[in-house]
């Protein structure tokens, strides 16, 4: 049986891609991510795509069998799609996983204010 290991984007990457602070830090949702059952490793990538990350996993011999997004990148191509090909990949798109969003929570903590 694999292992599952979780790579998440930094804050100074959320920033970037986002255009706003994240609502957790990366410390945050790094602990939050591990204690899901099953989890084995975290890894905090700071640049704005997986493709470096998934990089470093190859050449350790972790390269994933399964790489795992999110549904809202669904239709959309991705800059590791190459990477992933070339390795025999299969991508999988899960949407959350306990229906919650930050978009959410943020709309919620507004509509408060």
């Amino acid at each position: 049986m694999g292992k599952l290991i979780v790579g998440i984007n930094s804050d100074d990457s959320i920033r970037r891609l986002k255009k706003r602070d994240p609502i957790f830090c990366e410390i945050d949702r790094s602990e939050m991510v591990a204690s899901v059952v099953g989890v084995k490793e975290v890894i905090i990538f700071p640049e704005d795509t997986p493709e470096r990350c998934l990089a470093h996993l190859r050449m350790f011999g972790k390269f994933p069998a399964i790489v795992v997004k999110g549904a809202d990148y669904i239709g959309v191509q991705l800059p590791e799609q190459g990477m992933l090909d070339h390795l025999g990949a299969k991508v999988v798109y899960f949407d959350s996983f306990y229906e919650i969003h930050t978009s959410d929570i943020i709309k919620k903590c507004q509509a408060s204010s």
